[in-house]
């Protein structure tokens, strides 16, 4: 019966381990540790623990909490813990751009950050330089795609106010679909409408 309920036990922790729900914040990092990082918010400083289990996203995907140098915007998931709260996973100066792309160079493009919002709106215009390493990542396009005037959807890692090293790039035709987007594959329109 001992032999059963152990493995039971640990069944039963793993499940609610997994079910434990994550809380979420956004700051700067203040000090950065192998182990820990300080993260400082509006409401404060928080200070968040790494595991084996930590992802790190700082322009590409690990598990060390050291790519990640104070002064940088992060976005933490963590779970509250009793001990100490521990990352699940955390985002270090993750910029999401989009626009229309107004020149192009070897090393990536220039872009007019969303140019048609209104000028009256939070939306931030403006230009954009776009840097674009063999690493990035063309999703239903190709870099030979990229040409003045079509529009760009960007993620990637801000480097300044000016520059993002593009991580994910989707370059879109002037229908608004992906340009390589795969025979009957199917865009939602930002009204929810579906275009085939």
């Amino acid at each position: 019966m001992r032999v059963i309920a152990v493995p039971l036990l640990l069944l039963l922790v793993a499940t609610v381990t997994a079910q434990t729900p994550s809380a979420s914040l956004m700051g700067k990092a203040a000090t950065v540790t192998p182990d820990y990082i300080v993260v400082r918010t509006g409401a404060g400083t928080v200070t968040l623990y790494a595991n084996d289990a930590t992802k790190v996203w700082r322009g590409q995907t690990g598990n060390v909490l050291t790519v990640v140098r104070p002064g940088d915007e992060v976005l933490a998931r963590y779970r509250p813990d009793p001990v100490h709260p521990v990352i699940v996973d955390i985002y270090a100066n993750i910029a999401h751009v989009w626009g229309r792309i107004t020149a192009v160079t070897s090393a990536g493009f220039e872009m007019d950050q969303n140019f048609n919002a209104d000028p009256q709106s939070a939306y931030r215009r403006g230009t954009r330089q776009i840097a674009v390493a063999p690493g990035t990542e063309f999703e239903a396009s190709a870099r030979k795609d990229l040409r003045i005037g079509r529009t760009v959807d960007i993620i990637g890692l801000k480097t300044s106010d000016s520059v993002v090293e593009a991580t994910r790039v989707i370059v879109y035709d002037d229908h608004g679909s992906p340009v390589r987007m795969p025979a009957g594959g199917r865009v939602t329109l930002p009204n929810g409408d579906i275009r085939n």
